[in-house]
């Protein structure tokens, strides 16, 4: 007995030429041509297994610290001449360390008085104008990194002391 060939479909492209389309008294007659399949068999893919061992980030506190605008005074025009603001910073405990350390913050109030020979838009407009954000990228711009970097140390320091002072003692 003879073994019968099996035929297998094969695609092939759509051409627009392939469709004819004739239009008389409102029928449309169309004519196609089959899209054969092709039979494509894909090799198998080897998958590589890779042991990944990630690092546990150091579990230490940090100190994130902020700016705080507390009042602002103007001249007669409503124009800023001191910006008085809160230098913030507050210790942040990670959640393994939440039962050994107490969350604290400590801030340092401080003023800027605006120098009549800076030039900048927001010296310009009413202070009512202005917003929160315009404000504190001013200020931003107009304090040294240097004082800066100061409060950050000493806020620091007050948060995350060298010694500790240790009220319960372990034993009785």
């Amino acid at each position: 007995m003879a073994k019968k060939k099996q035929t297998k479909e094969k695609l092939i492209p759509f051409n627009p030429q392939d469709v004819v389309t004739h239009f008389s008294d409102k029928i449309k007659i169309a004519k196609k041509v089959k899209a054969l399949k092709k039979d494509k068999r894909k090799p198998k893919q080897k998958v590589l297994v890779k042991e990944i061992i990630l690092e546990e980030p150091a579990m230490k506190p940090r100190v994130q610290y902020h700016m705080n605008i507390l009042s602002l005074v103007t001249n007669k025009e409503g124009i800023i001449k001191e910006i008085v603001y809160e230098y913030m910073g507050k210790l942040m405990i990670p959640k393994a360390l939440k039962n050994t350390l107490d969350t604290k913050s400590h801030a340092f109030e401080t003023t800027f008085i605006v120098n009549p020979d800076i030039v900048h838009p927001i010296l310009t407009k009413n202070y009512i104008d202005l917003s929160k954000k315009d404000v504190k990228m001013f200020l931003s711009d107009q304090v040294r990194e240097s004082y800066i970097m100061g409060l950050r140390e000493l806020i620091h320091k007050e948060l995350m002391p060298d010694y500790k002072i240790i009220d319960k003692l372990p034993w009785k």
